[in-house]
């Protein structure tokens, strides 16, 4: 595990302090110092340099791996294999370049998702499998998680060029961003996030996930917060952020970091494309 709590505590922040100072958003910040996602070199030194501290202060167990990572993100020879396993142990990505991937969908539709390197070889690896019985494929993006369907999807493009707008929890913390039959339109929808013994929105992406049949509905609210139950069945790409599945990832500091099989690290692209 990394130190970033203990630092932050001891410099008086609170977790949304600390990532307005990175210039990172709250869940991306939160979920780094739970551990509980894949960050990037650049995030690592932008936490850091919020926090008056070097990146080995709060990775104190990589030694000279981190070191490793800078020099090859700086044009040097790659990293060992030894040094690969021990950044991604500490949530760190040991491929510097970022990914995204493009995914068109047949409406006309285009998306953007950022992808860690182990993100982008799993959906690689699903792309080129054939498509199961679900027809769906999941994967996780910059604090989202993304379903879609794929005879939906006529085309997905993986690159480290694109133009990419970051996701931010202050527009759509407990929005999910649904594109449906018959429309190119993305449209956002407002939900209440899962509870311990209600869990629609994590028992979607399960579902997917195991290929196993989906709920027939979602709940949303419309604008006036009354019920609005959507048809699994006409979804073709759905965007759920973390905090919708995931909630207690906004409670503050005295939230230990979360240990159980579902934690992000361990979420695996499953499904077909």
């Amino acid at each position: 595990m990394n130190r970033i709590r203990d630092v932050r505590i001891a410099a008086r922040l609170e977790i949304a302090e600390a990532a307005d100072a990175a210039g990172v958003d709250f869940v991306e910040f939160a979920l780094a110092e739970r551990g509980l996602s894949l960050i990037h070199l650049d995030t690592v030194t932008a936490i850091s340099d919020a926090l008056e501290v070097s990146p080995a202060d709060i990775y104190p167990d990589l030694g000279d791996a981190l070191a490793a990572l800078e020099a090859f993100a700086d044009g040097e020879e790659g990293l060992s294999r030894e040094d690969e396993v021990k950044l991604l142990s500490a949530g760190i990505d040991p491929d510097p370049a970022r990914w995204y991937a493009v995914v068109t969908m047949r409406s006309g539709a285009e998306r953007k998702y950022l992808l860690d390197s182990r993100e982008k070889d799993r959906l690689r690896s699903v792309l080129a499998k054939p498509a199961g019985p679900g027809g769906m494929v999941s994967f996780y993006s910059d604090c989202r998680f993304v379903v879609a369907r794929q005879d939906a999807v006529s085309e997905v493009r993986i690159t480290s060029n694109v133009s990419y707008a970051r996701f931010s929890s202050h527009e759509v913390a407990m929005k999910v961003t649904l594109l449906r039959s018959g429309s190119a339109r993305p449209e956002t929808v407002s939900v209440m996030p899962d509870e311990d013994d209600n869990r629609p929105f994590s028992e979607f992406v399960d579902a997917v996930a195991e290929d196993r049949p989906l709920p027939a509905f979602l709940l949303a609210e419309d604008e006036e917060g009354e019920e609005r139950y959507i048809q699994t069945g006409l979804v073709e790409l759905a965007e759920i952020p973390v905090g919708v599945t995931r909630p207690e990832i906004y409670t503050e500091e005295d939230l230990p970091a979360v240990a159980s099989p579902d934690r992000l690290e361990d979420m695996e692209v499953k499904g077909h494309a």
